[in-house]
Parts: structure tokens; sequence; C-alpha cells
């Protein structure tokens, strides 16, 4: 499964990884702050910026 969100600019070019492990890629939003999400089926995925 996937979303794709537009944060907005005051989240361009972050880098993101899914704090619960389920997804071993990291995503990383355009200059608008939008990026793709993955969610495996049947499961859980909490994106959250590396930085933190």
């Amino acid at each position: 499964m996937k979303k794709t969100l537009l944060l907005g600019d005051n989240y361009a070019n972050k880098t993101w990884r899914d704090f619960l492990g389920n997804r071993s890629e990291h995503v990383v939003t355009n200059d608008q702050g939008e990026a793709t999400f993955f969610c495996n089926a049947g499961s859980v995925s909490v994106w959250v910026i590396e930085d933190v």
C-alpha cells in the first residue's frame, strides 16, 4: 500500500524512516515537501524524520 502526501515547504528535502521498522527503505521528500510513503498490507508504519 502507498500514500502520496504533500507535507509543505517546511518538510522539503527531508529523509524519513519507518520508526516501527516494518519498512527498510528511506523516503525523501521533494522540493515541495511531497513524497510517497509505503506500508505493508495488514501492517502499520510510522514515518518519522530521520534527524529526530
